[in-house]
């Protein structure tokens, strides 16, 4: 019987050199998990992600623990079987030797991809000195990993922080820089120091001068002044400038300006696309309206 081969989406996983991280970790942990749960299984909705879990935290996530395939023993022919009592017991036989065959395949690859992304110095506590890693599952690797290197540091925090103010391109979609706040936020969320949403929207946009004192001339209607970050359905105030959203012409800072208002609407405008909802509609800043201040 041949080997059952499986395309991964995060195979290799990305690879960690030197000692590992915290942020190194977290990012092992989300590949492996995808990968995991890639590979349907007949025992559960989530694949294979089992492997990769503790059991406490797959119980949480799934809602039922999952039972392990153990290879199945063939049945024995009863003299008074009949034909199709026979076929059937076979192929109950061959399917159940089928799921075992995957999950012990899927759990080697699992293995060999974390062995692989990681330095041997690194895991070496769990390689015995006869058999290898040949009884070490790839949950206990990354446990073992999690636990010995994946606390995150006052440094770690700092350094994500810094990924919100470091420069970016107003021109960049917005699903980018979006992107970059959900996943600051994300790596600080089980942290003594979260970064709420307001001081992380607001720290990523004044890299790019969207603040109230980098207006040559002020906006054509006063900003509702705020002392945090707030969004509306059509708008998103920081520091006091506020910027309004149109599905033809993305944010901008004319508050006469939304997808309702719109005055030069492209074909396919959507009247009733907003912030929230911009229903594939523009995602730029528009900055023909902004000024920087003199350097």
């Amino acid at each position: 019987m041949s080997v059952p081969t499986f395309v991964y989406p995060h195979d290799p996983l990305t690879p960690i050199i030197g000692r590992p991280t915290a942020p190194a970790i977290i990012l092992m942990t989300k590949e492996i998990f995808a990968n995991a749960k890639s590979v349907p299984s007949k025992y559960g909705s989530h694949g294979h992600l089992a492997l990769v879990m503790t059991t406490a935290d797959y119980t949480a996530r799934a809602g039922q623990a999952y039972t392990a395939p153990t290879f199945p023993i063939r049945p024995t022919r009863v003299a008074s079987a009949t034909t199709a009592q026979i076929n059937d017991a076979n192929q109950d036989y061959a399917d159940a030797v089928s799921a075992y065959d995957k999950h012990i395949s899927v759990q080697q690859n699992l293995k060999q991809q974390i062995l692989n992304a990681v330095e041997p110095i690194f895991t070496k506590k769990l390689d015995d000195k006869i058999h290898g890693y040949a009884d070490v599952t790839p949950q206990e690797l990354l446990t073992h990993l999690t636990t010995k290197y994946g606390t995150i540091t006052h440094t770690d925090l700092e350094d994500n922080r810094k990924k919100l103010s470091s420069p970016w391109n107003p021109d960049d979609d917005l699903d980018i820089i979006w992107g970059r706040v959900t996943d600051c936020m994300a790596f600080a969320k089980d942290t003594s120091q979260p970064i709420p949403e307001a001081t992380a929207i607001s720290s990523i946009l004044r890299p790019a001068g969207f603040h109230s004192a980098n207006f040559a001339t002020p906006p054509n209607a006063p900003a509702t002044a705020s002392a945090a970050p707030t969004t509306s359905s059509n708008s998103i105030t920081v520091d006091s400038t506020t910027m309004y959203y149109c599905w033809s012409h993305g944010l901008g800072f004319n508050p006469n300006h939304t997808s309702a208002t719109c005055q030069h609407p492209s074909e396919k405008h959507d009247h009733t696309a907003t912030i929230r909802n911009p229903k594939g509609g523009c995602r730029l800043i528009n900055t023909a309206a902004f000024r920087r201040s003199p350097s």
